[in-house]
């Protein structure tokens, strides 16, 4: 059953990579189509590097349902990151602003330093548990800005990729039987945040015409 489960995680996460890349692609070849997916490249580039960290300090614990659903999440956020970053500049969406006392910042610009200092503590986080308590806060922060576009932009987004991925976190989970933060962790988390993100694209196309 364990295998089984584990095999569903990396199907569903297979299939979650799918629709984004899919997208993106689409809107590099046909720029304007109105199925084209812009994803927010700090996000990705982010999901990449701490998904790889979190899934190898899972598999060093013996966490394997876990440590594969992360790594596979990982590979999966490696080709829509390349992808996103082909996209020109003056093609992608405006990004989302805050107002601050020195005038306006963009949010993902606001999340790197944050992410960036995730980062530097995973260098140093010798522990397999403070590594994934530390990779999903840095997640975190990498998903304020895609949540922020998804509302502000929700038809350049592949919501499917969001379900896929919540249906992958969901198998990994349930494939658990030793709870630990490293077991539990990432599963339980991405499970919530993948599916708060579908819910968000599809909610907000509902009232937001496409661009």
């Amino acid at each position: 059953m364990i295998a089984a489960l584990i095999a569903v995680s990396v199907a569903a996460s297979a299939l979650g990579a799918w629709p984004e890349a899919r997208d993106t692609w689409r809107g590099l070849r046909h720029p304007g189509h109105p199925r084209a997916a812009k994803p927010v490249v700090m996000s990705w580039l982010v999901w990449t590097a701490i998904l790889g960290i979190g899934g190898t300090a899972a598999l060093y614990d013996g966490q394997l349902a876990a440590a594969v659903f992360t790594l596979a999440e990982g590979a999966g956020c490696v080709l829509v990151a390349v992808l996103a970053m082909r996209i020109p500049a003056d093609r992608r969406d405006e990004p989302a602003r805050i107002p601050l006392p020195g005038g306006r910042i963009r949010l993902d610009v606001l999340c790197l330093p944050g992410a960036a200092a995730g980062l530097v503590l995973l260098a140093v986080a010798r522990a397999p548990g403070p590594t994934v308590a530390v990779s999903i806060g840095t997640d975190v922060l990498a998903y304020v800005p895609t949540v922020a576009h998804s509302w502000r932009y929700p038809h350049s987004e592949a919501w499917s990729s969001y379900a896929w991925y919540a249906v992958s976190a969901a198998a990994a989970l349930a494939a658990v039987r030793h709870v630990s933060l490293t077991a539990v962790g990432y599963p339980a988390y991405l499970a919530v945040a993948e599916t708060v993100v579908a819910a968000v694209i599809l909610g907000r196309r509902g009232v937001t015409p496409p661009a």
